[in-house]
């Protein structure tokens, strides 16, 4: 008798295994489905340097079409293995056009002026806009574009201008001034860098202490 108690109970437990396995892989699946759909909203082009597939559920995604406040954006942010993050820092350092440090004093912003609190006070609409980019540093002028993450899913505690806490290598595996959407899905060009008034950036922002990884695609 004890024995088939023994032998159910472990049949019991290997079918609660499958179950609990099963019910996590169709989340996950399901969460890359609606991944992809999300980050491929202004052409899957622009993101190509993104991970093909997420092996959690556990990530965060922010897709963007306001023109008002900001521009369009595609952020994601998550934590893989450190298998993978090593491999992604090795194949980066040979591609990336650049690479900088999040506390890197002289980097060239988008949208350096936004925060989580005062981006509401902002209109890029208006004809009536102070002018935060007229005296950039000439250590900048060199620099490729990168965005500032200002969106309270994204920005961090004690964090530099760039939103990122000290820590991160920013990989940009791409840059380019022009517009690359229609008029009227990117904003006015105005309360951006001069000879930078329209553009895009990607790359990668990798912090190996924390494990966490933040790639984006912005343009505006």
């Amino acid at each position: 008798m004890r024995n088939y108690n023994c032998q159910t109970l472990f049949i019991y437990l290997t079918l609660l295994v499958h179950v609990s396995c099963s019910s996590q892989n169709k989340r996950i699946e399901e969460a890359n489905a609606e991944y992809r759909r999300d980050i491929e909203k202004f052409g899957a082009g622009f993101v190509t340097h993104f991970p093909k597939k997420l092996y959690t559920s556990d990530f965060t995604t922010l897709v963007s079409e306001n023109i008002t406040e900001s521009h369009p954006k595609v952020w994601l942010k998550y934590s893989p293995s450190q298998e993978h993050i090593d491999s992604l820092v090795a194949k980066l350092s040979i591609e990336a056009k650049a690479i900088y440090e999040s506390n890197d004093s002289c980097l060239l912003i988008i949208d350096k002026h936004l925060t989580e609190d005062n981006w509401i006070d902002y209109d890029k609409a208006s004809q009536y806009l102070p002018n935060l980019y007229g005296n950039e540093r000439e250590c900048t002028t060199s620099k490729l574009p990168v965005p500032k993450f200002w969106n309270e899913y994204f920005v961090e505690r004690k964090a530099s201008a760039l939103g990122l806490a000290p820590g991160y290598k920013l990989y940009i595996v791409d840059a380019q001034k022009g517009k690359f959407l229609s008029n009227d899905s990117i904003p006015n060009g105005k309360l951006t860098p001069s000879e930078w008034e329209h553009g895009f950036t990607k790359g990668v922002a990798i912090n190996k202490q924390s494990g966490i990884l933040i790639y984006w695609f912005d343009t505006w």
